[in-house]
């Protein structure tokens, strides 16, 4: 099932019409209608209200995980379902990350080496480089609680002792989400080589949306 269809299907459940439905997403009736044909893409800001209005997650949306909390909100499965739907996120986000602590490296040695005739001084990349900073920050956090989940077993205890660090992955996935996965989502059919390459080589800080979500997570 498609983005499309699940925004579809979720319309269908809530019994609205499309005029009713993009009312409550703060979209035109007509860009409801093409997001739903597939002929648009789902904006950060209809994410964020699907969340806040519905309580659907990125991850049911755009990957087809898990949508639905239990009215239990302490409950182990609850935070078992939510690690798992944060897992289907970076497993889709974390490929576009890889490399960029190399690209970071090179910047910052030709920086050393050339002062001010570096190509990232000439260029005048400074508001890219620390966005590419940011991200890949919170991919090395998001890499490190990925190696901390798959050393443990997942007990009731053990998910009642972890779970700031479970909510803290899903906090983290969901911004990431928001921020880089719209301009990402045309990279994604070209396959994980030649698409992260030129992704990061097409896009600039101006391109991503909802930045001030990752800044709770850099220290």
């Amino acid at each position: 099932m498609t983005v499309a269809e699940r925004l579809k299907e979720l319309r269908i459940k809530k019994n609205l019409s499309q005029n009713e439905f993009a009312e409550k997403l703060n979209v035109s009736r007509s860009t409801l209608m093409l997001i739903e044909q597939g002929k648009r893409d789902i904006s950060t800001k209809v994410l964020e209200v699907l969340k806040a209005e519905f309580n659907v997650s990125a991850d049911w949306l755009l990957f087809g995980g898990d949508d639905t909390l239990t009215s239990n909100e302490n409950s182990p499965d609850v935070y078992r379902e939510m690690l798992q739907s944060s897992k289907n996120i970076w497993n889709i986000l974390k490929p576009f990350t890889l490399g960029l602590d190399v690209m970071i490296t090179v910047i910052r040695q030709e920086e050393e080496n050339y002062g001010e005739d570096a190509l990232y001084k000439r260029e005048n990349f400074t508001q890219e480089l620390k966005f590419h900073e940011k991200v890949a920050s919170i991919a090395i956090k998001l890499n490190e609680l990925e190696a901390l989940f798959q050393n443990i077993s997942l007990d009731n205890q053990t998910i009642h002792n972890q779970r700031e660090d479970i909510l803290l992955m899903a906090e983290m996935c969901n911004a990431l989400t928001l921020v880089i996965y719209p301009p990402l989502l045309p990279y994604l059919v070209k396959g994980m080589g030649v698409g992260v390459v030129e992704f990061w080589r097409d896009k600039k800080k101006d391109d991503f949306k909802n930045l001030d979500l990752l800044d709770k997570f850099i220290k």
